[in-house]
């Protein structure tokens, strides 16, 4: 049935690359597993996107992507 297909997503697509997507993964994780705390925020994400990347994201599509690439809150507290 036509009306049962699969359509495409709306929305724009993601700007950044896959190999792009799998740094960033990479980096957020090694930085949430850093001795030393671990925090990152949107903002330094952002720098981050940009500086390596040379995109740049509004605040709020950092957390859609964040969201898309498995991460919630990017923070992890240590005890002592």
């Amino acid at each position: 049935m036509p009306a049962l297909e699969a359509k495409k997503a709306k929305g724009q697509p993601c700007p950044l690359s896959i190999k792009q997507r799998e740094q960033l993964s990479d980096y957020i994780d090694k930085q949430s597993r850093s001795t030393k705390g671990g925090r990152l925020t949107g903002k330094a994400i952002r720098a981050y996107i940009s500086e390596h990347f040379q995109i740049n994201y509004h605040p709020n599509a950092v957390y859609k992507l964040l969201h898309r690439l498995g991460f919630s809150w990017i923070t992890r507290i240590l005890t002592t």
